[in-house]
């Protein structure tokens, strides 16, 4: 890549206060923040430090966050269309590679990230990784994050601020590192570092510091995985999911400190005197001793009385006024705390129901968690078609039998909806058995494993099922209503109302 290029890798011009957190972070102010959202492909590091921090600081933010990493179940299904042969061993290739992933951990991880940062970039490994011998410092143990041994099929996660997307191959992003990334270990642990980056980084490096000029290198793309989301194919970068609401929650954030110093001043009493005014306009009739004297007896007062510690009794000179400072408390009901969080909670696509569970019906829940669920799936629908491209390209190795993973659209709402849908394409259409088990919740080759086993213990004839109406009729389902007329029951089937939560006390 030429250095022209490298426009997109920039340093900030402007000054800015930090916040301290550990690391680096910095304190956006409405004005900053404005700036960075008119070109969040320049500021995109300091707008991915800023939800990072706030995924940390800002509960509602993370709570968001992690329950759109929890909400799929990933029950997944993996396929051929071809007719080869061979195209079970394939896919049996493919189930085995990922599970030495541990595709569904990787999978809520990129999910996670993408949340946080907009975009994901990872590195598939298959080669023959050295394995960890020796003894070490803590600073190089502390630097050792993968630990693959030799295990050949796998996912390394690479630092977001060194990496960037440079085009499209196959409509795949191709990604470019940039190898100064590893200058920062040269005086401890670069050599360990070194060793767990895959081969074609490690020469790149190798050369790099030979001529330290090119520090650029453009990886092969049949070996990355980057999803990018909320964002163009032509952009660089994808956009965090809360950056629309990130000036709402910079305010809450501002506000209640606000609001928690004038708790803690309100919480103690401030007093203040007035020594009597002699005959010259601004100067007390009393000495410099006497005011001092005045002032520590009446301060020691005040102090032995908060401590309960029985009567105190002191002199003033005439004159004296004592005074209380008074709190202005307007500031905590001038903002409604609810409406603020519901500013909040809808920027980030989310019901601010869903967040307190109060207010709303489960209808309108229902359908909000069903346009968060179709956006997550769209994340994902990236992340298997990266799965298919390396795993297809670096362990399959057959352009006549491609194999894919698909992970069904089910979340823990909507899994009995999704499992009666393969229930009834299997019992009264041409279904799939392999797809219900999967709705299910089952994986599939153990669900198998367990019918062929009791198959051939006789586990059927050993234990028939008790005779019921369900197992002695070929009805196995309740009767239901499909158009029902009666008003009452229409608007209960429309809202879901049946699934509302029954208050305390049946009521």
């Amino acid at each position: 890549m030429t250095n022209k290029e490298e426009t997109y890798e920039h340093n900030s011009y402007y000054s800015m206060e930090w916040v301290d957190t550990g690391k680096k972070q910095y304190k956006a102010s409405l004005e900053t923040l404005s700036m960075w959202m008119r070109d969040h492909i320049v500021f995109n590091k300091e707008i991915r430090d800023l939800s990072d921090f706030l995924y940390n600081s800002f509960g509602a933010y993370g709570r968001v966050i992690d329950y759109m990493v929890s909400l799929p179940t990933l029950d997944k299904v993996v396929y051929t269309t071809s007719k080869k042969s061979n195209s079970n061993k394939k896919k049996e290739l493919y189930k085995e590679s990922l599970k030495k992933m541990k595709d569904e951990v990787l999978t809520r991880d990129i999910v996670r990230k993408i949340a946080k940062c907009g975009t994901y970039f990872g590195y598939f490994l298959s080669e023959e990784m050295l394995q960890l011998k020796g003894t070490y410092s803590e600073y190089e143990l502390e630097k050792i994050i993968e630990l693959n041994n030799s295990f050949n099929c796998g996912v390394m996660s690479l630092p977001i601020d060194y990496c960037t997307i440079v085009g499209t191959q196959d409509s795949s992003y191709v990604m470019a590192f940039d190898l100064s990334y590893f200058d920062q270990f040269r005086s401890n642990g670069l050599s360990q570092k070194l060793k767990r980056y895959p081969k074609e980084i490690r020469e790149g490096y190798v050369k790099f510091n030979k001529s330290r000029t090119e520090k650029w290198i453009v990886l092969d793309n049949t070996k990355t995985i980057v999803v990018k989301t909320r964002a163009d194919i032509s952009e660089r970068w994808g956009r965090p999911l809360g950056l629309g609401a990130f000036v709402d929650i910079l305010f809450d954030q501002d506000y209640t400190d606000v609001k928690r110093n004038t708790i803690q001043k309100a919480n103690g009493q401030i007093f203040y005197q007035t020594f009597p005014e002699g005959n010259k306009e601004g100067k007390s009739i009393l000495s410099n001793k006497q005011q001092e004297k005045q002032h520590s007896d009446i301060r020691n007062a005040i102090f032995n009385k908060r401590d309960g510690s029985g009567t105190n009794f002191f002199s003033i000179a005439h004159g004296t006024t004592l005074n209380e400072l008074k709190i202005d408390l307007d500031i905590l009901t001038k903002i409604k705390d609810e409406d603020l969080v519901k500013r909040i909670s809808t920027n980030l696509g989310f019901a601010s129901s869903l967040l307190n569970g109060e207010d709303s019906n489960f209808s309108s829940q229902e359908n909000n968690l069903n346009l968060i669920s179709s956006e997550i799936f769209q994340w994902i629908e990236q992340v298997q078609n990266e799965y298919d491209k390396v795993i297809n390209k670096n362990i399959i190795k057959d352009n006549d039998c491609i194999v894919h993973i698909n992970y069904l659209p089910i979340t823990h709402l909507n899994r009995d909806k999704f499992k009666n849908n393969a229930k009834e394409l299997y019992t009264l259409g041409r279904g799939s058995l392999k797809a219900w088990i999967a709705a299910s919740g089952f994986n599939i080759d153990a669900y198998l494993s367990l019918m062929e086993e009791e198959l051939e213990e006789g586990l059927d004839e050993k234990f028939p099922p008790h005779q019921t109406s369900f197992t002695q009729s070929s009805n196995d389902t309740k009767p239901t209503e499909d158009n029902p007329t009666n008003e009452n029951t229409i608007k209960t089937k429309s809202n879901n109302a049946n699934n509302n939560p029954v208050p305390k006390g049946g009521e």
